[in-house]
């Protein structure tokens, strides 16, 4: 990661009060009410550390970022936006190094930010997008996508996603954060698998509820490595954080279902 990215990551943490309002998805249980250890990973992180800030919010243990309620943590994205405007969201993964903020590519298929960072300048890291959409917008996509670099070195950008070709380091991993200025998102890992570059899956965009759209899911979960318990149906909405499989020449994509919604504020 360049110095850069962690002197911005360590200025937006914050932590957010109690004022605010859960919504869970069907069958989910809060984090607030399940075990505070959520993974057997995260446990390791939490015992081992010897840092940690004044809060309580945030441990380091070897280079890995841990946040003991990721539920109440809050970005700042007013200087995030201060840098650039097209800062659409910030990503955590527990257990990896995944803790950056997610640009919004603004012209369809030119992927501005494959090769800069949030400054703009030239990075051969790049930085995790949302892509550009022709006609209606990421909210209104069914599958929503997210795009990061795989590095042959270093354990930056969605290098780490490589993890998640063994499905037990997914039942020992299974969330997915996603941080916006209004709340946060805990997503749950469904599937992983490799895919053709020019899938299906890569398509923009598909409609809630549609056939296509239910094509798609079981189409995932036919092609996957693995599927988890938590399957969607045609009128639940998806995350896919998707980067190149080096060791395949191909891409890998790890699918995620909603599971919470913490409103910072209520709605």
């Amino acid at each position: 990661m360049e110095t850069a990215d962690i002197e911005i990551r360590d200025a937006v943490n914050e932590t957010a009060d109690d004022s605010g309002e859960t919504v869970l998805a069907e069958g989910e249980e809060s984090v607030e009410a399940a075990d505070t250890n959520e993974t057997s990973t995260q446990a390791s992180f939490a015992q081992a550390s010897s840092a940690q800030t004044e809060e309580g919010q945030t441990v380091q243990n070897n280079g890995l970022p841990y946040y003991a309620d990721p539920m109440r943590r809050k970005i700042d994205f007013d200087s995030l936006e201060a840098i650039n405007s097209d800062v659409a969201s910030w990503i955590y993964v527990p257990g990896t190094h995944i803790d950056y903020y997610i640009m919004q590519e603004q012209v369809p298929d030119e992927f501005y930010y494959l090769w800069r960072n949030i400054y703009k300048y030239q990075s051969e890291f790049g930085s995790i997008f949302f892509p550009a959409y022709r006609e209606g917008s990421i909210e209104e996509d069914a599958h929503q996508l997210i795009f990061g670099h795989h590095m042959a070195y270093g354990e930056v950008a969605f290098s780490d996603l490589m993890s998640y070709h063994d499905r037990s380091y997914a039942q020992e991993n299974p969330y997915v954060y996603l941080y916006y200025p209004d709340r946060v998102e805990r997503w749950k890992v469904w599937s992983g698998g490799t895919f053709d570059p020019y899938d299906d899956i890569y398509y923009l965009d598909y409609d809630l509820g549609s056939p296509e759209y239910e094509s798609l899911l079981e189409h995932i979960g036919e092609k996957g490595d693995y599927t988890l318990s938590n399957t969607p149906s045609a009128s639940q909405r998806v995350t896919m954080l998707s980067t190149c499989d080096n060791t395949h020449g191909y891409r890998f994509a790890l699918t995620c279902t909603w599971a919470e919604t913490y409103y910072y504020n209520g709605r």
